[in-house]
C-alpha cells in the first residue's frame, strides 16, 4: 500500500492568533511538524494543505510541497478528501499542524500497519494517568472494545465508574485518551462528502463520531505518550523550554 502524509494547515486559530507561523527555534510551528513527518521512511509524499497565503509562502520557503485548499473546509479530514484524488498514495495519514513534537516512533508504527490493514480508519490513543487528564473536556476520551476497535469518543470521562471515588478512577482500570492523528484509505475520504451530519458528532463536536455513526470501523494504536500539542499560549512556551530557547 502506498502511503501519503497529509498535514491540513488552518491560518486562524481563537486561543493562539497565527498558531502555526509562531516562531520555535528559529523556525514556525509548522516547520517542525513537517520535518519530523518528512523524515518517516516508507511514505510517498508529504504535503502541507494551506488555507492562506502565508501558511502557502511560509512553508515554501522551507522547501515543503504545498496545496492550496478551501478555507471554508470544517475539519482537517474535509480539507484532505477536497484534494484526495492528488495524493499518490492510497492510504492517507493525517498529521495536524500543530504538532511539532509528533511522535516518530508512533508515526512509524501507523505506518506499518497501514501496509496490511484492512479497515477504514487508524488512530492512536494513550493511556491516562490522572484524574486531572481524565476529567479534562480537551482530552477526548475513547472506549475501545476487543481488536482495539473504538466503541466511542467523548470529551466527557468514561466509562463511568460506579461506586469508586472519581479520583480514583485512573487506578482502578484503563482509561484512553484519543491523540488526533488518523489515517484513511483513498476510498473512505472519496465518500466523506457523501457522509451525512449525525446527532452524536455535533452534540460532543468529535468529527470521528461521524464514521463511528455511518457504521465505519476504527482501529486505534497505543501511543506511549501524549504529544505536545500547539493550541495556547502557554503550550507554545513549554514547547520553547523544551527546545532550550
Amino acid at each position: 500500500m502506498n502511503i501519503s502524509i497529509a498535514i491540513p494547515a488552518r491560518f486562524a486559530s481563537t486561543r493562539l492568533p497565527r498558531k502555526l507561523l509562531l516562531d520555535l527555534a528559529g523556525h514556525p510551528v509548522l516547520y517542525h511538524t513537517w520535518k519530523r513527518a518528512s523524515a518517516i521512511a516508507g511514505v510517498e509524499e508529504v504535503v502541507i494543505l494551506a488555507d492562506h497565503e502565508e501558511i502557502r509562502r511560509a512553508a515554501e520557503s522551507f522547501g515543503a510541497t504545498v496545496w492550496m485548499t478551501d478555507s471554508q473546509c470544517s475539519s482537517g479530514t474535509a480539507r484532505i478528501a477536497s484534494v484526495a484524488e492528488r495524493f499518490r498514495g492510497n492510504f492517507i495519514l493525517n498529521v495536524q499542524g500543530d504538532e511539532p513534537f509528533i511522535d516518530k516512533k508512533l508515526l512509524e508504527n501507523l505506518v506499518a500497519h497501514a501496509q496490511d490493514f484492512g479497515g477504514d480508519i487508524l488512530t492512536a490513543a494513550y493511556r491516562i494517568s490522572t484524574w486531572e487528564d481524565l476529567e479534562n473536556p480537551n482530552r477526548v476520551k475513547v472506549v475501545l472494545r476487543q481488536g482495539r476497535q473504538a466503541l466511542y469518543f467523548s470529551r466527557s470521562p468514561i466509562p463511568f465508574l460506579r461506586g469508586v471515588e472519581k479520583e480514583q478512577w485512573p487506578t482502578q482500570r484503563t482509561f484512553w485518551a484519543h491523540i488526533g492523528l488518523y489515517g484513511y484509505t483513498k476510498s473512505l475520504l472519496r465518500s466523506f462528502p457523501r457522509l451525512p451530519r449525525t446527532a452524536l458528532a455535533e452534540a460532543e463536536k468529535l468529527e470521528q463520531l461521524q464514521f463511528l455513526e455511518t457504521g465505519h470501523r476504527i482501529h486505534v494504536l497505543e501511543a506511549p505518550q501524549p504529544s505536545l500539542g500547539i493550541d495556547t499560549p502557554e503550550d507554545l512556551e513549554r514547547a520553547r523550554k523544551l527546545l532550550g530557547v
